[in-house]
């Protein structure tokens, strides 16, 4: 389940969620060919006027996996059921195909940067930061930068791949920057009416015992090493193992040998 998906989930009115039930839950597919593969609530916590649609959906889908921890734990209070926390699909490609899939943006000059993907409000640091190092920043949310704003999803690969640092608030951004062995920093999300979805991230960040990437949305101070140098030697063991783990969950949902 989407990032959009979520926060629509949060934050439209319960006859419009009603509406979309069938699509939500896949009910427009034959029963035993219902499979959420690392599905994710983005939400450590359900609302209660969600837990009957919730309930009955998710009880109508025989191979369910989720992409977070708190995930399972809401599939087992709302049906009794242990699923698997899986990795996102993203995760089961390896960084070389997706760099084979990168683009340039004709604008790039060449210039050493640090790019921000904050879906919620910006940390007041960054600009210090940038200014310490001398490097530009690229804020991919930027509206006054169209061409920045409405880079591809190639240009979006190519981006976080040569960045100096990637500073976000956003699950692919950090799934990225870790296949691709990007140094990053993660800030909860701050701003108000925007659900907070960390959920997800810690799951992701546990996983490859990276949480000492998050740092706190008003600090004011940080150290090189603590910025720049990331031990990435041990992720591709980590993604084999859970690629492992992710297709025999797939075999066995799609009757595979």
């Amino acid at each position: 389940m989407s990032e959009e998906i979520c926060a629509k989930l949060l934050t439209v009115p319960w006859n419009d969620v009603e509406k979309q039930y069938k699509t939500y839950f896949l009910r427009f597919a034959d029963e035993q060919k219902r499979i959420a593969y690392a599905a994710s609530f983005g939400i450590s916590e359900l609302p209660t006027k969600y837990h009957a649609m919730f309930k009955e959906g998710l009880e109508g889908i025989p191979y369910i996996s989720v992409r977070e921890h708190a995930g399972a734990v809401i599939v087992k209070q709302l049906t009794g059921r242990d699923v698997p926390v899986l990795v996102d699909p993203t995760l089961l490609i390896e960084a070389e195909h997706w760099r084979t899939l990168e683009m340039q943006p004709k604008w790039y000059k060449g210039e050493k940067y640090i790019l921000t993907y904050f879906l919620g409000n910006v940390p007041p640091m960054l600009d210090r930061l940038a200014k310490d190092y001398n490097y530009k920043i690229f804020n991919l949310m930027d509206r006054k930068n169209f061409e920045l704003y409405l880079s591809r999803v190639e240009e979006f690969l190519y981006l976080i791949d040569h960045a100096e640092l990637v500073c976000t608030d956003s699950f692919h951004a950090c799934v990225f920057s870790i296949l691709f062995n990007t140094p990053f920093l993660v800030v909860n999300r701050q701003q108000k009416g925007v659900a907070d979805m960390t959920s997800r991230l810690d799951t992701l960040l546990g996983l490859f015992d990276m949480k000492n990437r998050y740092i706190d949305f008003n600090t004011d101070k940080l150290e090189q090493d603590k910025i720049f140098h990331v031990d990435f030697n041990h992720v591709k063991d980590i993604q084999q193992r859970e690629q492992k783990r992710s297709y025999a969950f797939l075999k066995q949902a799609m009757h595979l040998k």
